[in-house]
């Protein structure tokens, strides 16, 4: 198990910010400190690397900052795509997008509903008695499910996975491309 140590001890993240900053911390495996007194800063809008040999804690830093061990602020968004990907037949698209699994499940959940409340209108044109209750539920799963989908921003977020894809040197060409 890793452990993080911050200055005064606690994480206090701001609930928004131009900059990830984080002085004094430290950093460590069993038996081994990977970071000790050290400071990050991290500017939205900028591309950064980090670099240094395998084993050195750079993975595991980022680790700590996508799980908000660290403070990070509270309205960034925070995705760690693994170093080692395994090979899919899912574009790079299609592999970011998978990753917000909050968004996937109700995705899924909403296609879901709809696929029963088609089904529900066809037992009722065939004469099939189907409570009212039940169709009330699942149109008030559906319209909360939409509407969390609709907050959360999951129409809008293939163009934000686009965007950010770009700028990091992937094309807006076909599928297959991208992968």
């Amino acid at each position: 198990a890793f452990s993080v140590s911050l200055e005064g001890g606690k994480n206090e993240p701001p609930p928004s910010g131009d900059a990830f900053v984080c002085n004094n911390f430290s950093l460590s495996a069993p038996k081994q400190t990977l970071f000790d007194n050290a400071s990050i800063t991290i500017v939205q809008g900028h591309r950064y690397g980090i670099l240094g040999p395998n084993g050195q804690g750079k993975t595991t830093l980022l680790r700590h900052i996508a799980a908000r061990e660290m403070p990070v602020p509270v309205n960034w968004d925070v995705i760690l795509v693994e170093q080692e990907a395994k090979a899919t037949e899912r574009s790079a698209v299609e592999e970011v997008l998978a990753a917000d699994l909050r968004a996937a499940e109700l995705i899924k959940r909403e296609a879901e509903l709809l696929q029963k409340l088609e089904d529900i209108e066809t037992d009722m044109e065939q004469g099939k008695d189907i409570s009212a209750e039940e169709v009330e539920r699942t149109r008030t799963e559906l319209e909360s499910t939409s509407a969390e989908l609709e907050a959360i921003g999951a129409d809008s977020a293939e163009a934000r996975v686009r965007k950010i894809l770009c700028g990091l040197g992937f094309t807006n060409g076909s599928p297959d491309e991208d992968r």
